[in-house]
């Protein structure tokens, strides 16, 4: 730890380190003040533009969200895909999520 002698410690006779001159100028608590606003300012917009879910839409639409970043996925995976057998179960696997969201969408226009 570096070590320095602030010129007010002259005068009490003592050292201090580094990290304790800068703890004594820099204020506390800032972050916490920050993030306590953004929570009153949520709480105080009303919910505009969101529809209320019943539960069973909600899980479906949770669904579809997973099958969706599923599909993402395999697709980056395809691209870095250097082996045959591996790009073809890759190609099933998307296949069968694309059935998948197929199926959901069906599901949800009814």
């Amino acid at each position: 730890m570096i070590r320095f002698v602030r010129p007010d410690a002259e005068a009490s006779g003592g050292e201090r380190r580094i990290d304790d001159y800068y703890n004594d100028r820099v204020a506390r608590g800032w972050e916490s003040k920050s993030v306590e606003g953004q929570q009153a300012d949520a709480r105080e917009k009303p919910a505009q533009g969101r529809l209320r879910l019943s539960a069973d839409e909600a899980a479906r639409a949770r669904e579809r969200e997973r099958l969706r970043l599923s599909r993402q996925r395999v697709l980056q995976e395809m691209e870095a895909c250097q082996n045959p057998r591996h790009r073809q179960l890759l190609e099933q696997a998307l296949a069968d999520l694309d059935e998948k969201l197929k199926k959901a969408d069906s599901e949800r226009q009814t």
